[in-house]
């Protein structure tokens, strides 16, 4: 059977972008820290985002005796993330941005996942790395990727049964990856002002955490102010009924202040990592203006 859009895609002839590896290895290795062995995580063990699951599994296939993954070498390191990860993303053919999203999202919750948040990113129904890679690398709008590919991934978060213990934290890597990929993609696209829409990007997700948090307390505060305490006199007259659905609609309430709050916490973690980009990009541009003068001065 012929695959839909098989003729669209010509994924073999994708044009391979110079190697970002080492760079998207770097930003998620940052935010996988040391070593770990927390007891609400399902992972076990895990050093430098490796769990040791995974690591038996690799010395096990090179014919070397099993051991503790705290002690990973790096050369172990680097050969696991870019066998598990890199190339089953095929992450060369990924353009700059979307790369680093893809290859994160790899890492953190699986290779099964990562094509399918990118595809619903994209907007197309294959969850196949080399299809959806050659449809990234023609799109025009590579920032825009990277962004739904994040909310996308924010939501997959929430559904987990553990964001009670890290949802926090996963937000906040999100929201990191998510300036990190909006700067990759637009420093690849050429853009003359990236420090402009870094600022942009920053002042917009503020507004919307600040939208959020105020729709919360207005939410949080009715579900208050309607409810209260039942007298003797106020039960043996009360339509029960009516109680019935005050209290659904109390959840309903209840569950949609949960929600704004999770989405004035997402943004608020949007605005602070776009905010830290935009001093990076402003210090980059600083230090090549003096070298420039410091030259012209010699």
């Amino acid at each position: 059977m012929r695959r839909p859009f098989g003729r669209l895609f010509h994924v073999w002839r994708v044009p391979m972008t110079q190697e970002n590896y080492p760079r998207c290895l770097a930003n998620t290795l940052r935010e996988e820290g040391g070593w770990t062995n927390d007891p609400r995580d399902p992972g076990g063990p895990t050093m430098r985002g490796i769990i040791q699951r995974e690591y038996t599994r690799w010395r096990t296939k090179h014919g070397l005796p099993d051991r503790s993954v705290r002690n990973i070498s790096e050369e172990e390191l680097q050969d696991i993330y870019r066998g598990n990860y890199w190339v089953p993303m095929v992450g060369d053919a990924w353009p700059k941005g979307p790369d680093q999203i893809v290859f994160d999202i790899a890492v953190n919750s699986g290779t099964g996942r990562a094509p399918q948040i990118m595809g619903a990113a994209i907007g197309v129904s294959t969850r196949n790395p080399k299809e959806l890679a050659a449809l990234a690398s023609r799109s025009a709008d590579t920032v825009g990727i990277v962004k739904r590919a994040c909310a996308r991934r924010a939501s997959f978060y929430r559904s987990l049964r553990t964001f009670s213990a890290f949802g926090r934290g996963w937000l906040s890597r999100n929201a990191r990856m998510e300036a990190i990929g909006v700067k990759m993609a637009l420093e690849a696209q050429g853009a003359a002002d990236i420090a402009g829409r870094l600022a942009r990007e920053a002042s917009g997700a503020q507004r919307s955490a600040k939208r959020s948090g105020s729709a919360a307390a207005t939410a949080g505060g009715g579900t208050a102010a309607g409810t209260g305490s039942l007298t003797q006199a106020d039960a043996a007259s009360f339509d029960w009924t009516s109680w019935l659905t005050l209290g659904v609609v109390t959840l309903c309430v209840g569950a949609l202040t949960l929600t704004l709050v999770w989405a004035w916490r997402r943004h608020g973690e949007r605005a602070r990592a776009y905010a830290a980009a935009l001093a990076g990009e402003l210090e980059a541009d600083l230090s090549a203006l003096i070298g420039t003068i410091k030259e012209a001065a010699q």
